[in-house]
């Protein structure tokens, strides 16, 4: 190795390692939306198991980022990346090759989602033990743009290689960057590993005990229902309908009592002297701002998720068509969260952020009105675009405003936190919006069929049946080859119900959306 290139790795290595690990954590997910009818096709399940899958992994990352820092600091810094490193390049080898859903949600969502768990704590951390001065302040704005660039590219990627080549390559490809890493992670610094720290292994089960609960529950509500059991919840032979209710509504109480708990011993260990897993004082004045950063990310996650499958479902275009319509969102994201950040330093970036949401707003809006039967998909290009812009400037100022006024000792502690809240907010969306998207267009399909006087009640069941296994198969194909046995007025009548169904939910997800930037908007007023 040259004497000019060994220098610049001394350098810069720790800077590429912890960009390159930026990159992959964050765009590893919106491949997986962008690709989704691939992987529903390729592995025979249907949108619900791959809305699982995504929803364990950003629970997994959630539950255990903030255990990751503290094992960090008990046997150093270097060991635990590199194993979280491992871990992740196994997890992303076993979505290139996997059979089935199970083993996609063993593989990418378990052992990649520890593995990104254990890298993201440790990118601040090395960064500030390696560089200083105006070489930190370039670091941590390196790593923050890898962060939104990989936002941005993660579902044109997906979409690209999972229309031109496979999915699977997709994932391949996080591997091979996995091994580049792992070849240069010698470069990073070494730390001494600081035994007498105490693990909060009580707050880890508890925050992933109620992680657990809420995220499912809201993966099951689409099949159990929200409120009132669509069908009974079977572990089994024993049946739970308890009052004539789903189990989503109990699933979601067990887990807001489970983090209030834990809420309770974290202040206790504080009482007591004792490191706990989460600081409730580096929160204080601060929790509304960590829940607009969870709620921005639940917003975004959710139309991530909803919208490719309803471009793909409902319109039956391709991974990468679905990636180009979305292509205006990603752009004016990316550009707006790059280029804002300054802004603040003019106007207060609270009324920044507010300006963003009504544009958020005003993009949303516009979404909902395209939303028609006629719907190609290229009418969606305007509000995408809009909506992109809002959440950039908004994404940008919420960044900056996290890290003002900060003591330099609780930075790594308040990020490590604020990476738990957007891994939160990344599984509710998933779970939540998706979740209310396929009920939405489950029960449309049952109110358009119900409404086909034509056909006999046996007819009726048995084409419901067909549709909704089309509908969550992602598979317009299937719908196609079923009502190719009915008559053609039938086909007509059935498929542009089939068709409102799917506008009619994603115009529901949209409204949503809609209360959730209100309810953002008035958090941020209270800043």
């Amino acid at each position: 190795m040259s004497e000019s290139r060994a220098s610049f790795l001394e350098t810069w290595g720790v800077l590429i390692i912890m960009g390159l690990a930026s990159l992959i954590v964050v765009l590893d997910t919106p491949m997986m939306m962008m690709a989704i009818s691939a992987v529903v096709a390729d592995l025979n399940t249907t949108v619900q198991g791959v809305q699982a899958a995504i929803a364990l992994s950003a629970m997994v990352i959630a539950a255990f980022t903030l255990a990751g820092s503290q094992l960090g600091a008990v046997f150093g810094m270097k060991w635990i990346f590199t194993i979280g490193l491992i871990g992740y390049g196994i997890g992303t080898l076993t979505a290139a090759l996997t059979p089935n859903i199970e083993l996609l949600a063993l593989g990418w969502s378990l052992i990649k989602g520890m593995g990104a768990a254990l890298i993201l704590p440790m990118v601040l951390t090395v960064l500030m033990r390696h560089y200083e001065g105006q070489r930190l302040a370039l670091s941590l704005g390196v790593v923050a743009a890898a962060q939104v660039v990989g936002v941005a590219i993660g579902p044109i990627f997906g979409g690209f290689m999972a229309s031109q080549f496979s999915w699977r390559w997709a994932f391949g490809s996080e591997t091979l960057i996995v091994v580049v890493m792992l070849a240069l992670v010698s470069l990073l610094p070494q730390s001494e590993p600081q035994p007498e720290v105490r693990i909060d292994w009580l707050g880890i089960l508890l925050l992933a005990t109620g992680l657990i609960f809420i995220i499912f529950g809201g993966v099951l509500a689409s099949n159990y229902g929200w409120l009132w059991a669509k069908q009974p919840f079977g572990v089994g032979n024993w049946e739970v309908t308890p009052f004539g209710l789903s189990i989503v509504p109990f699933l979601m109480a067990l887990g807001c009592v489970s983090l209030a708990v834990l809420g309770l011993w974290q202040r206790q260990q504080m009482q007591v002297g004792y490191p706990p897993l989460v600081r409730l004082d580096w929160l204080h004045n601060r929790s509304l701002l960590a829940a607009v950063t969870g709620l921005l990310h639940l917003m975004l996650t959710g139309i991530l998720f909803t919208m490719p499958v309803f471009l793909q479902g409902g319109l039956g275009l391709s991974p990468l068509k679905s990636a180009m319509i979305l292509l205006p969102l990603l752009i004016s994201l990316l550009l707006i969260a790059l280029t804002s950040p300054s802004l603040g330093q003019w106007v207060q970036p609270k009324y920044i952020m507010m300006f963003g949401l009504a544009i958020m707003l005003s993009g949303l809006a516009v979404l909902h009105q395209a939303l028609v039967a006629t719907l190609q998909g290229e009418e969606l290009l305007a509000g995408l675009l809009v909506l992109g812009s809002g959440l950039g400037l908004v994404w940008a100022q919420v960044t900056q405003t996290t890290l003002a006024r900060m003591r330099q000792d609780a930075i790594g502690a308040v990020l490590d936190l604020n990476h738990t809240v957007k891994q939160i907010g990344t599984g509710l969306g998933a779970a939540i919006v998706g979740s209310l998207l396929i009920s939405a267009l489950l029960r449309g399909i049952v109110t358009g069929v119900d409404q086909q006087q034509t056909l006999d009640w046996q007819t009726r069941q048995t084409t419901i049946v067909a549709l909704q296994a089309a509908a969550q198969d992602l598979s317009p194909a299937q719908k196609t080859a079923f009502l190719s046995r009915l008559s053609a007025e039938e086909q007509t009548r059935l498929t542009a119900a089939v068709t409102h169904s799917w506008t009619h939910a994603m115009q529901i997800v949209l409204l949503a959306t809609i209360g959730l930037t209100l309810l953002c908007l008035v958090a941020v007023f209270f800043l």
